[in-house]
């Protein structure tokens, strides 16, 4: 039992090695425009304790309209998605890649508020050489 666990642990250990020799940062599917200052923005307030050095797109703004029902009445509000990779140094050195969901609401003069972060989706290491493969 202990030489197939030993070998279970090898094989889950390749193969984390190999997923981060082969990460790359995703290459930017839609034009940033002036949503990447807005989003460098959005994350110095909610990432405080990471670098933010990089920033590609994964899809465009999207506008929706959402209803949801709140202390015994409806509140309905349009707002503005934008998805994000992020590329962030930590402070231990490692690079981490965050796929990341932003939005901000429409006002009432029709204009959006402040860009803020929304969510998280998957997290991975990437290696420093391989940010621009």
């Amino acid at each position: 039992v202990a030489e197939a666990v030993a070998k279970t642990r090898k094989n889950v250990a390749d193969a984390q090695r190999r997923r981060l020799e082969s990460a790359r940062f995703p290459k930017t599917t839609h034009a940033a425009g002036a949503a990447e200052a807005d989003i460098r923005r959005a994350w110095a307030v909610a990432i405080k304790d990471k670098k933010l050095l990089k920033i590609s797109i994964y899809r465009p703004y999207e506008v929706r309209t959402e209803a949801r029902w709140h202390r015994d009445h409806w509140v309905v509000n349009t707002y503005r998605y934008v998805g994000a990779n992020c590329l962030a140094e930590l402070p231990s050195g490692k690079y981490l890649v965050y796929r990341m969901t932003f939005r901000n609401i429409r006002q009432a003069d029709g204009s959006w508020g402040t860009l803020e972060h929304r969510g998280v989706g998957h997290v991975f290491e990437i290696l420093q050489e391989n940010i621009d493969k």
